[in-house]
């Protein structure tokens, strides 16, 4: 509530002690949903609509959940407005019997190639993230946003939900077949390769 205040007040250093928290999740969620170009206008739309809405924060969650909640919620509208993205139906799990009760892999994926010495291996590594970041951006929304959240971004379960504005046992969902349909996505890659 200290923060809060000082944010009210007006005081710059808050406000950028607050923006060194955020900004890096901030960032790196919004990369998930919108080009790379328009990654710093939503990032700025985001600050601008924190500021004049901070009166309207309750302190339900954390300050920094409830502004990537305002920044996830300001992409989907860039989405929407831009029509970059065509909605992938929901649907049943893509690979059911991939991960146990509480989201771990039961059989994992093949080894990652890891020689750092090896020119093949890095543009292989190369290859496989760019792979990956393809078959992330076609997930559905939701899926997603609960992989970057959790998997990239590291908040805890119970944060994700808040930000996803989902009961936690709906973000074990959407986290289990984004997983699985990213698992897919790269098992056709590595075995291609093999």
């Amino acid at each position: 509530m200290q923060l809060i205040a000082a944010l009210n007040a007006g005081n710059e250093s808050a406000f950028l002690e607050l923006c060194r928290a955020v900004e890096g999740p901030l960032r790196g969620l919004l990369r998930r949903f919108v080009s790379e170009a328009a990654v710093d206008d939503v990032v700025q739309q985001t600050w601008m609509r924190a500021l004049e809405s901070l009166g309207q924060f309750q302190g339900r969650s954390r300050l920094s959940t409830w502004i990537l909640q305002i920044g996830l919620n300001l992409a989907r509208n860039a989405v929407q407005r831009e029509k970059r993205e065509v909605p992938l139906p929901e649907e049943q799990d893509p690979d059911d019997g991939c991960f146990t009760s509480v989201g771990n892999w039961i059989t994992p994926p093949p080894t990652w190639p890891d020689s750092l010495n090896d020119p093949e291996q890095v543009a292989a590594n190369r290859e496989l993230v760019q792979h990956l970041e393809t078959e992330l951006r076609k997930l559905p929304d939701a899926w997603r946003a609960a992989v970057v959240l959790c998997d990239v971004e590291g908040l805890a379960p119970r944060e994700a939900a808040s930000v996803l504005d989902v009961e936690d046992g709906n973000l074990r969902v959407l986290l289990h077949r984004g997983r699985a349909r990213l698992r897919q996505g790269i098992e056709a890659l590595l075995n291609a390769q093999v």
